[in-house]
């Protein structure tokens, strides 16, 4: 070790597993530094009745590792310094340089830390382990992005907010069947760990994936776990099996926003203004709608829509119009069952028959003599009872010469 001092003040060198600690508190409180090489810089102070040296600025390199009360940071290079006003900057560089502290560990190629503002910028490559909820089996955040940026309570390491830029990536922000982590890709994302509320943005869509769901939006509003609202042109995409064991896709869009509610036991689909729901069996459109799906498969358990209700069964080439509708789509261990109610009359169109009644049920029943699956259709006309239109056309001439 060598020291150089002058009237300004004063150069210490080290070399080979140098160790320093600030003399601004000791024991548990103290901030120690270790690396294989350092270079401190310390100034007289201006005030005279004030002895000894501040440490001014620090150059450290080698395995760095810097220790404060409640966090940990390790890198190849460290360069601190100490203003003016008293607020300290240490620049902690490396191929994966480290911060660790109040349940989180982020790394990053460069990070820089302003002590007493609580800010700490992370840049190149960063990937953070963070832990969002307060419970004990709350899962944790992963996050990657390009640049980080985090406040913490001025003296403490305990993140109050982000803000993620750049090729984002998040696991387990959101729960995917099973409780299986959900993955979302974003540009930007701004986090609350206390309250867990935040916001994912995207200039083409935010794309979510929960194992068998796909949402997109530009704008996703996340109010705790629980809880997403999209924003913007959006559209959920849901696959699941149909009663033969194939994969069918379900597509969920609204022109209002849409509210994801995992509150309770299944999670609830809420759409409002001009809301579409299509399958290979169903296309759906109404006012406003709710959808249940199962936690465990992600599965439609039931949709209720409401207001200007239209529902065409693709296969059967049936369209119904209403006001209300409850349905159950079928599926390999269920039949399908859905009813509709007009206000007052609903109506009923296949070919060229119309029929308008109070209320419509689809139900499905095996063929006694087939076994298989057979679609019925129960019409109830209640007090106005049940009309049915035929439009009974006469077959078009034949045209002279080609014998049709």
């Amino acid at each position: 070790m060598t020291l150089v001092e002058s009237e300004s003040g004063l150069v210490v060198t080290g070399e080979k597993e140098v160790h320093l600690q600030s003399s601004e508190s000791s024991g548990a409180g103290a901030t120690t530094v270790d690396a294989d090489a350092a270079e401190l810089k310390a100034r007289r102070s201006a005030d005279p009745a004030k002895k000894g040296l501040d440490p001014e600025h620090l150059d450290a390199r080698g395995h760095v590792r810097m220790e404060t009360p409640d966090s940990i940071a390790r890198g190849d290079q460290l360069s601190w310094d100490r203003k003016g006003d008293g607020e300290d900057v240490a620049v902690l560089e490396g191929d994966r340089a480290e911060v660790q502290g109040s349940g989180s560990r982020i790394q990053a190629r460069t990070v820089t830390m302003h002590r007493l503002l609580g800010i700490s910028t992370f840049q190149g490559d960063v990937a953070a382990l963070l832990a969002p909820g307060k419970g004990s089996g709350d899962p944790p955040l992963r996050l990657q992005c390009r640049v980080l940026t985090t406040h913490a309570e001025p003296g403490t390491r305990e993140i109050s907010d982000l803000e993620a830029l750049d090729d984002v990536i998040i696991e387990g922000l959101t729960q995917g069947a099973g409780d299986k982590p959900g993955r979302a890709e974003a540009d930007r994302f701004t986090w609350t760990p206390a309250d867990q509320h935040g916001l994912l943005e995207k200039s083409s869509h935010v794309r979510i994936v929960q194992e068998n769901s796909l949402i997109l939006a530009p704008r996703v509003v996340l109010e705790g776990q629980s809880m997403i609202v999209l924003k913007g042109p959006k559209r959920i995409v849901l696959t699941q099996n149909d009663p033969d064991g194939n994969e069918t896709r379900t597509t969920v869009t609204s022109d209002g926003d849409i509210v994801l509610d995992s509150t309770g036991g299944r999670t609830l689909i809420r759409l409002r203004d001009r809301c579409e729901v299509r399958s290979p069996e169903l296309h759906l459109l109404a006012d406003r709608m709710t959808l249940a799906t199962s936690k465990e498969s992600r599965d439609v358990e039931a949709i209720d829509a409401s207001g200007h209700v239209r529902a065409r069964q693709e296969q059967e080439g049936a369209t119904m119009f209403g006001e209300w509708l409850h349905l159950e789509p079928k599926t390999e261990t269920r039949p399908l069952k859905m009813t509709l109610t007009g206000a007052p009359l609903a109506l009923a169109e296949a070919g060229r028959t119309v029929a308008t009644q109070e209320k419509i049920l689809v139900t499905e029943k095996p063929d006694p003599a087939t076994g298989r699956m057979v679609q019925y259709q129960e019409m109830r006309g209640g007090k106005h009872g049940v009309k049915i239109v035929v439009d009974e056309r006469e077959p078009e001439p034949k045209r002279k010469g080609t014998g049709k």
